[in-house]
This record gives structure tokens, sequence and C-alpha cells, in this order.
């Protein structure tokens, strides 16, 4: 239980509850172990959990109206997802794939509600928690629309270094496949949009692949831009 209450105070909505709600939280919880490739749910389907990855990766994408499959977020261990469904009846906005066999905590909205209103201070907690997560989201969308491709790029890269880079002797290595539809969903461009200043990074010897991993090998210059 030790543990769940561990991953449940890394959440980003819940780790400045009170920890009397978090240890109610955790006794609360299911665990799901669910292979890589399994789509948890699509965007559209009834939602009513919310899920933290102890282990492994998920990615959130949604739908364009051309068909396209549109990366929004790149998520691993102590990330959650899901929230919506623990304040509303409504149809999930995205959909969410394990792309690495995830280990997940799940919590269902009733026993959600049932803990949060027994004390004010875990709503009032969990609110200002949301509220930032909308100031994040709202952080993105003025970036798509002042920033151009290279510098949504370099931010993109800054952010996958810290959450998922391994340093090595040729660089920083992101250790996790990303493609040009993921790096595109990630800085608000069309996949077509990030393929000449990729090739542009690469020609510099900025960034270089193996593979399907990416390296950095001049992080100060992303940096610098991002």
């Amino acid at each position: 239980m030790q543990t769940d209450i561990e991953s449940i105070k890394r959440s980003r909505l819940f780790h400045d509850l009170p920890e009397t709600s978090i240890a109610q939280l955790a006794m609360r919880i299911s665990r799901r172990h669910v292979p890589a490739g399994q789509r948890l749910f699509r965007a559209g389907d009834h939602g009513s959990s919310f899920f933290v990855i102890q282990e492994g990766d998920v990615t959130i994408a949604m739908r364009s109206p051309t068909g396209q499959d549109i990366t929004l977020a790149l998520l691993g261990p102590g990330d959650s997802f899901g929230e919506l469904a623990l304040l509303d009846d409504e149809p999930r906005s995205a959909s969410a794939t394990v792309t690495r066999d995830a280990q997940l905590l799940v919590l269902q909205r009733d026993d959600f509600l049932d803990v949060i209103q027994t004390e004010p201070a875990s709503l009032t907690a969990f609110l200002s928690n949301l509220a930032g997560v909308i100031r994040n989201m709202n952080q993105r969308l003025a970036d798509v629309a002042t920033l151009n491709a290279q510098h949504r790029l370099a931010r993109v890269f800054n952010d996958l270094m810290e959450r998922d880079g391994r340093q090595t002797d040729e660089g920083i290595v992101i250790d996790r496949p990303l493609t040009s539809n993921d790096l595109g969903g990630l800085a608000g461009l069309h996949p077509v949009q990030v393929e000449r200043p990729l090739r542009d990074l690469e020609y510099d010897s900025v960034l270089g692949r193996r593979d399907d991993l990416w390296i950095v090998h001049r992080p100060e210059v992303l940096k610098a831009a991002g």
C-alpha cells in the first residue's frame, strides 16, 4: 500500500492533498497490468476512471478531422491521465494507448467523490492543482500561436530530454520511439511541417537518429532555442 500512496502523491492532481485523503484513495484504487499495444479507451467512450502510471508508457492522442492521429502527450511512470472523468460524466475527449507494458493504478469517480467530499481541504487542493494543469495547457496554446516550428520542436525535445533522456557517449538518447506524427502533435504542427526543421537540426549535428530513437548531440543548442 505504501508504494501506491507514493504513486498517488506523485500525481499532478493529488500531491497536495492531506495525507489522510491520500491514504483513503490508496485503499480504494485497483491495479491493472496492460500489455503494450492495448488501447485503454477511445475518444467518445464513456469515462469514469482515472489512471496513474506506476510502470510503462502511455500515449494520449486524438483524431483530426482528416482521420489522422494527433499525439497530445507521451506519459510515463508518475504521470496520470483521465482527470476529467473524475469530475463529469462526459465522453472521453481523447484516446489512450499503452506503448510499453504498463502497471496502472485505477481510481473510479464514485470512490474519488466519496473521499474528496469528506474533507474540504482535499477539494481545495485538488482544484488548485487542476488549475495548474489548465495553465500549462494555456501556455502550450500560446506557444503554438507565437513560436515558429523550430522553437516549438526545441521545447518538445527539451521536455523529452528531461523526462526520457539517457546520457551516453553519443549524446542524450531519448529513450522512447518517436515518429514525425508524435513530434508534430507535441509541437502543435502537422507532421509535414516538422520534416524540414528536423532535417536542419540533423544537418547541423544537433540531432541524430539510431533506429527509431533520437539522439541529442548538442543539447545546449536546443536549450537556447527553447
